[in-house]
C-alpha cells in the first residue's frame, strides 16, 4: 500500500528541488568523494550526486554517511577502493523492484541465479538482491548489466504467445506476482554516457533504455517550470483538489438530501473562480450541524493523507500532474495506447503504424511499487459508490516510486519489449470504450463543471 504520511501536501513533493543540470557544488562533492576531477565532472552531468546521511554512519563498520546516488535510477551506491558497491541499507521498495527485474530479465535468458527454492543469506531482504550479493558475500555490481528482453509480434496470436511464455517462464519462480502492460505508439529512449553506465555497472544496457519519466517529471524537465513549495500547494494540482471532493459528496447524494440548500452552495462553490467561496464550503462542513458526520469525515480524510492515494491514481487519468506511471493488467487496453495519440485533448484512435512497442512490466511480490484499482483505499468503504469509469474500463494500475532522485525509474522496471508490426496486430476497444463521454463519467462531468478548470484536463 502506499505511505499516506509520506507526502502530506501531495504528489508534487515529489520533484521538489529538482535541478536541470549540476551545480558547482555538485561537482566537488563528487570530487572529493572519487578523488578524480575529470570524471566527478562526467558523472555530476549523468545525474550523480552526493547524499550525506550522518544518522546511518556506522564508523566501526564503514563511513556509510556519505554515499553517491545516481537520480536516474535511483540506485545508491558506497564507494571504496577504487570500487562501487550498492549501498543495501539506503535502498527501499523502489530500488528493490530494479534488482528484482534483473532476476526476471535473466530468468527469461534462463540465467537466473541460484535455484527456485528459498535462499537464507546474510541479506534476507526476501528480494532477489539475496541470490545476487548474499549467497557469496560477493559486492559486484555486474549482475545490473541485464539488457530488456526484445520480442516482435505481427498478429494477435503472435503477441499473446509471447505475453504468455513469458508469463509462464516467470511464474515458475520464487519472487513472481503478476504481469502488468504500458502500450506506446512510440519508444523514446534516456541516452547515458557508456563509461558512466560501465562505473555504475550497468554496462551497456543502461545506455539506452526507455524514457518514461511520468507526467509531474515530464513537466520538471522543462526549464521554464519550477517546483516548489509555492507550486506544490498552489500551482497547477490545486484546481483539481475542490472537484475530486464535489465529487464524492455528488457519488453520495444521501449525505445531504435532508440540506439541499447546502448542496447548492457547493455547486455554486464548484463553479467559482474564487478559492474563498469553497474554502468558505469547507469551514462550514466542520461547523454546521446540518451536515452529517460523512462530509466532515471527508474533509479531514482528504486534507490528512487521502492526496497521496486515491485521488492521485484516479485523476491521473484525467490530465493531472503525477508521479505515477500508468500501467494496466489487459493487453488489449495496452494495445489500444500503442496506436492512439491526444489531438487538441481528446484522445484518438489513429492507424497502427511500425515502431509501436507493448512494455512488459512484472511485479514482485515481494515488493509494494505496483498497484491497481481494486487495491485503492477510497476512504471510508461506502464513500466511493461510483468508481470512474476511466479507471474501471482501463483495469487501470500504476507505478510509483519515481521523484527527482529517481527520474527514470520505470525505465529501469521494463521486463521485456514488444516491438509491434503489420496492420493485423490492432485492438477492437474505441475511444469511447475507455473514454466514456461525461453523462455516463460523473468525475468528467465535476472537473468540467469547475471553475477554474483543472489544468491538463481532458
Amino acid at each position: 500500500m502506499l505511505s499516506f504520511f509520506e507526502f502530506p501536501m501531495g504528489d508534487g513533493q515529489t520533484w521538489l528541488g529538482h535541478e536541470n543540470g549540476p551545480a558547482a557544488e555538485d561537482i566537488q562533492a563528487i570530487e572529493e568523494y572519487l578523488g578524480n576531477a575529470e570524471f566527478a565532472a562526467k558523472c555530476a552531468a549523468e545525474g550523480m550526486r552526493i547524499v550525506t546521511n550522518n544518522r546511518l554512519a556506522v564508523p566501526t563498520i564503514k563511513d556509510e554517511s556519505r554515499y553517491l546516488l545516481d537520480t536516474v535510477s535511483g540506485l545508491p551506491y558506497l564507494y571504496a577502493n577504487g570500487s562501487l558497491e550498492l549501498h543495501v541499507r539506503q535502498m527501499f521498495s523502489a530500488q528493490h523492484n530494479v534488482i528484482d527485474t534483473c532476476y526476471f530479465r535473466d530468468r527469461l535468458r534462463n540465467k537466473a541465479p541460484g535455484q527456485d527454492s528459498f535462499v537464507v543469506t546474510p541479506l534476507m531482504t526476501g528480494g532477489a538482491i539475496d541470490r545476487y550479493l548474499g549467497v557469496t558475500n560477493n559486492n559486484g555490481i555486474n549482475f545490473l548489466d541485464s539488457p530488456i528482453i526484445d520480442y516482435e509480434a505481427s498478429s494477435i496470436s503472435e503477441l499473446n504467445a509471447i505475453i504468455n511464455e513469458v508469463e509462464q517462464k516467470l511464474s515458475t519462480g520464487p519472487y513472481f506476482r503478476r504481469l502488468w502492460f504500458r502500450g506506446q505508439r512510440q519508444e523514446y529512449c534516456h541516452k547515458r554516457d557508456e563509461s558512466i553506465c560501465s562505473f555504475l555497472g550497468q554496462g551497456k544496457s543502461g545506455v539506452e533504455l526507455p524514457s518514461l519519466l511520468p507526467s509531474l517529471g515530464r513537466y520538471a524537465r522543462k526549464p521554464e517550470n519550477i517546483i516548489d513549495h509555492s507550486w506544490v500547494a498552489f500551482g497547477p494540482n490545486h484546481w483539481w483538489k475542490k472537484p475530486y471532493i464535489v465529487w464524492v459528496i455528488r457519488n453520495n447524494p444521501r449525505w445531504l438530501s435532508h440540506y439541499p440548500e447546502f448542496v447548492e452552495r457547493v455547486e455554486r462553490a464548484l463553479r467559482s473562480d474564487d478559492d474563498m467561496v469553497f474554502s468558505k464550503i469547507l469551514f462550514d462542513i466542520q461547523m454546521d450541524e446540518r451536515v452529517p458526520t460523512e462530509v466532515d469525515d471527508l474533509r479531514q480524510w482528504f486534507f490528512a493523507h487521502f492526496k497521496y492515494s486515491a485521488w492521485i491514481f484516479v485523476l491521473q487519468q484525467y490530465g493531472y500532474l503525477s508521479s505515477m506511471l500508468d500501467i494496466t493488467t489487459d493487453r488489449d487496453v495496452a494495445l489500444f495506447f500503442s496506436q492512439s495519440t491526444m489531438e487538441d485533448g481528446t484522445m484518438v484512435k489513429t492507424d497502427p503504424e511500425d515502431g509501436r512497442v507493448i512494455y512488459v512490466f512484472a511485479e514482485s511480490k515481494n515488493q509494494a511499487n505496483y498497484f491497481s484499482a481494486n487495491e485503492v483505499d477510497w476512504g471510508d468503504e461506502d464513500w466511493a459508490h461510483g468508481i470512474p469509469p476511466r479507471v474501471e474500463r482501463q483495469v487501470a494500475g500504476a507505478i510509483f516510486g519515481s521523484t527527482a532522485r529517481s527520474q527514470n525509474l520505470y525505465g529501469y522496471y521494463v521486463v521485456a519489449r514488444i516491438f509491434l508490426h503489420g496492420s493485423e496486430c490492432v485492438s477492437n476497444l474505441s475511444v469511447e470504450d475507455l473514454f466514456p463521454v461525461e453523462n455516463t463519467d460523473l468525475l468528467l462531468r465535476t472537473l468540467r463543471d469547475s471553475r477554474p478548470a483543472p489544468e491538463g484536463l481532458y
